[in-house]
Parts: C-alpha cells; structure tokens; sequence
C-alpha cells in the first residue's frame, strides 16, 4: 500500500445523544492514524452538544460545524457533504466506537475501494445486522436494501452525480441511488467492526417537534431491550 496517507473527511451526524457521541468522538482521535478532518452536523440538539461541539471547534478539533437549521439524515448528509474536500470520506452517526486497527480502518476501507472499484461504497459492520449472508466468499458482503452509515467510505466524485437524496434514512436511499443510477454495487466490509453503542428511544429526535425520526424508532420497547446486542472485543470490536 502506498505509504502517502492523504487528510480523508469524516462526515459526524448528531442528534441529542451527547454521552454517546463524546465517546465516538473520543475513538476517532485515539485510533485513527489517518489525518481526517471532522464535519460535524447538529440536528437542533438541546442537551448540551452544540455547546460541547462549538468547544471542539474553538480547539481545533472540528474543522466545520453545521447546526441551527432542522435537517434530515439525508439533508443532513448532503450538508455536510458540501465541505468535502478528500476524494474518499467517511459518513458515520454518533453511536459508533471505530476498532484498533494497524493499519487503521479507515486504510483498510481505502484498500477495499481501490480494489473493487465496482462498490460505490463500504460499510463496517456492526454487532448484529439482519438478513445479510455473511457466509459470502471475499472480503466484502453485498447490502440488501440497506447499507447504513456506521462507519461507510465513498467517493467525492460518486457522490457529485448522485447526492444522498432527501428520505428521512440515509442506508436504503444510498443503496438505491449508488445502485439505480450508477449501476454500482455496495457492501459491508466483513471483518471491518464498528462498536454500535445502541439505541435510545426516539433517537433524540422528538425532543423538538419533527415530521420525521419516528416509525419503528418511537416504539418503547426496541430489539435492543429483547435481544441485546453480545459483548464486544474492546480492540477489534468483534463480538466475543
């Protein structure tokens, strides 16, 4: 692998969860080696995260920050998106713990994009992901109708032609618009783990009066109360 590791812009979205996101944050800057650039787009949060973000900006630690306007995931996306400089970037949520990695993953997503340049994007895992056959010869599983942004890598220039679209969930509208109008194809990196740090009910998005974060989101009781996720690796985030 050429050893010239160029800046790579990481698209953050957050949404009242500020526990969590200290947290993904945390892990960006204490397992990357990957110089990146972070992006970070506030949804309207009212728990202290905008205060806790602004802070991060003044220190250096957030090259752009959006927030004041209602966006969503998708808008969200496409906002962010308009700051990206690097030719592959990261989309990610603010519930995600990256693995310890040498190289580090976002190296080994590149590797993955430069050999199958046929995906217009790779998704890392997560503990569970449903109805996906992860038995698949190769290193990398083709999504079904979704490809979530737990930590996924694209192309600037993909992305240019296509955007994320304007549905209120950005996983099945990416699959859709990389595979319907480019003809591409896009999958989970098998042994690539992210830590997903769960859900919370409603997400935070109802704090404020929304059209949209609701549907299976509202429901009290989640499948992470009736089957919780298993226990993690805490350095490569495979479950144990």
């Amino acid at each position: 692998m050429d050893t010239t590791i160029n800046t790579i812009d990481i698209i953050l979205i957050t949404c009242n969860r500020l526990h969590l996101l200290k947290q993904t944050i945390r892990s960006l800057y204490s397992r990357l080696s990957t110089p990146f650039n972070l992006i970070v787009v506030d949804d309207e949060s009212v728990d202290g995260t905008l205060d806790y973000l602004q802070a991060l900006k003044r220190a250096g630690r957030i090259k752009v920050l959006i927030s004041g306007e209602h966006r969503n995931i998708c808008q969200a996306y496409n906002e962010g998106f308009k700051y990206v400089e690097s030719e592959y970037f990261i989309t990610m949520q603010d519930d995600i713990i990256i693995p310890l990695l040498k190289p580090d993953v976002i190296q080994r997503l590149i590797g993955l994009m430069e050999k199958y340049p046929e995906y217009g994007g790779i998704g890392c895992r997560i503990q569970r992901i449903p109805n996906v056959n992860w038995n698949q010869p190769g290193p990398i599983v083709p999504a079904r109708k979704a490809l979530s942004a737990y930590f996924r890598i694209q192309k600037k220039s993909v992305i240019e032609k296509i955007g994320f679209g304007n549905r209120d969930w950005d996983d099945i509208a990416f699959v859709q618009l990389v595979r319907d109008k480019l003809g591409m194809k896009v999958g989970w990196a098998k042994d690539l783990w992210c830590d997903h740090l769960g859900y919370c009910k409603d997400r935070g998005y109802l704090v404020k009066p929304r059209k949209w974060g609701t549907g299976i989101h509202k429901r009290t009781t989640q499948d992470y109360i009736l089957k919780p996720y298993p226990h993690v690796d805490p350095i490569t985030n495979e479950p144990i």
